[in-house]
């Protein structure tokens, strides 16, 4: 695991912790993306995720108004948490 991974996973968590009161995973997910580390763009984590680029940047920008399924969610709140649902 990379420097820059392992800087993402501990500021998600810190991030993590404040969305406790979240009422769904694509709100938190949203969230995380929102408050990623400025260094980690939307182009990495559709390069590392394999999601497209244009599916995340819509995610980022409309979070619940965006179309997205369980399994795109996923594998975003797994990359920027480096844990899956629970």
């Amino acid at each position: 695991m990379g420097i820059q991974q392992k800087n993402l996973q501990s500021s998600q968590e810190d991030s993590h912790m404040a969305t406790k009161k979240a009422k769904s995973a694509r709100e938190v997910t949203h969230h995380l993306l929102r408050n990623r580390p400025a260094t980690t763009t939307l182009k990495d984590i559709a390069e590392k995720t394999g999601l497209s680029e244009s599916w995340v940047n819509s995610f980022h920008i409309r979070g619940d108004k965006c179309s997205a399924s369980v399994d795109k969610v996923e594998i975003l709140y797994h990359f920027l948490t480096g844990k899956t649902f629970v």
